[in-house]
C-alpha cells in the first residue's frame, strides 16, 4: 500500500459519506411508510439522494476554484520572496495544500461509488480539476516535495520504473503486488502504472488488444494532463519533460503492439 499519510485527511470524507448513507436509509424508511399508505413513488428516495450529491458536487467545484487560486497565490508569494532575497520557508503551506488535495480527491472518488445510475460527467470534471491543481502544487522531483503520502506514492512508482528499466521483472512484480490501486493515486502515476504494467505483461503474453487499449488510454490521459492544467498553454514548465517522456513511452508501446497485431493477422 502507498503510505498512510492521507488517513487523517480522508477521515472527514469518510464521515460525510457515512452521513449520506444514513440519510439515504432514513429517507428510504420514510418512503416505505408513506408509500404503504399513500401509493407514493418508490423512486423519490434516489432522486433525493442524487439532489444531495449534486449540491455537494457544486460546492466541490467552488472549492476547486478556490484551491487553484490559493495555489497560485502561494507560488506568487514564493517567487516574490526569492526575488526579494527573503528567507521564507513555505514548505508547510505546500504540504497542507497537498494533503487537502489528496483528501478531496478521495472524497470525490467515494461519491462516484455511491451514486446510483449516475451521469458522472460533472463528478469526473471536478476530479480532474483537483488533478490539475495537484500538478500545480507538486513537483516531479521527489526530493523537493514535503514528506507525505504523495511523496511515498511517487517513490514507489519511481522504484517500479527503475526495476522495469533494469529488466528486474521479479523485483517489479514484488513492488507492484504491494500497491493498493484503490488508493488515491494521482492521475499521472496511474498512467505510468498502466504503461509499466502492460509493458511488463508482455513477458507473460497478455492479449495484444487489451494492451493496445491500455496504452492508448494512458497516452490520451497524459496528453490531456500536459494540455489542460492552466489556461495559458498547458502544464507548468517543470512537468513538460516528465510528461513528454511518458508520452513517448506510450507512443512507442502502441507502435510495437500495432506491429505485432499486423504480424499476427498476416
Amino acid at each position: 500500500m502507498i503510505g498512510d499519510g492521507s488517513r487523517e485527511s480522508t477521515r472527514g470524507a469518510a464521515e460525510i459519506i457515512q452521513l449520506l448513507r444514513d440519510y439515504t436509509l432514513r429517507v428510504g424508511y420514510e418512503s416505505d411508510d408513506s408509500n404503504a399508505s399513500s401509493g407514493g413513488s418508490p423512486f423519490h428516495v434516489f432522486e433525493d439522494q442524487q439532489l444531495l450529491y449534486n449540491k455537494i458536487t457544486k460546492q466541490l467545484k467552488d472549492i476547486a476554484l478556490s484551491h487553484w487560486k490559493t495555489i497560485n497565490a502561494l507560488i506568487t508569494q514564493e517567487q516574490t520572496a526569492v526575488n526579494g532575497g527573503y528567507n521564507i520557508d513555505y514548505t508547510q503551506n505546500r504540504a497542507n495544500l497537498v494533503v487537502f488535495n489528496r483528501g478531496t480527491r478521495h472524497f470525490i472518488s467515494e461519491i462516484q461509488g455511491e451514486i446510483e445510475d449516475p451521469d458522472l460527467s460533472f463528478v469526473r470534471a471536478t476530479y480532474k480539476s483537483f488533478e490539475y491543481c495537484h500538478l500545480k502544487i507538486w513537483k516531479p522531483n521527489t526530493a523537493s516535495n514535503p514528506r507525505c503520502a504523495d511523496r511515498n506514492e511517487y517513490q514507489w512508482v519511481d522504484d517500479l520504473y527503475a526495476h522495469l528499466v533494469a529488466g528486474n521483472f521479479a523485483g517489479f512484480k514484488i513492488i507492484y503486488d504491494q500497491l493498493d490501486l484503490t488508493a488515491d493515486i494521482s492521475w499521472y502515476n496511474l498512467c505510468r502504472l498502466r504503461i509499466m504494467y502492460n509493458s511488463w505483461n508482455e513477458q507473460i503474453h497478455v492479449g495484444l488488444g487489451r494492451r493496445l487499449q491500455e496504452f492508448t488510454e494512458a497516452l490520451n490521459d497524459l496528453q490531456q494532463l500536459k494540455r489542460e492544467p492552466t489556461s495559458a498553454g498547458g502544464c507548468s514548465e517543470v512537468w513538460k519533460a516528465p510528461l513528454d517522456h511518458w508520452i513517448r513511452l506510450a507512443q512507442t508501446a502502441i507502435s510495437a503492439v500495432n506491429i505485432r497485431i499486423v504480424a499476427a493477422r498476416a
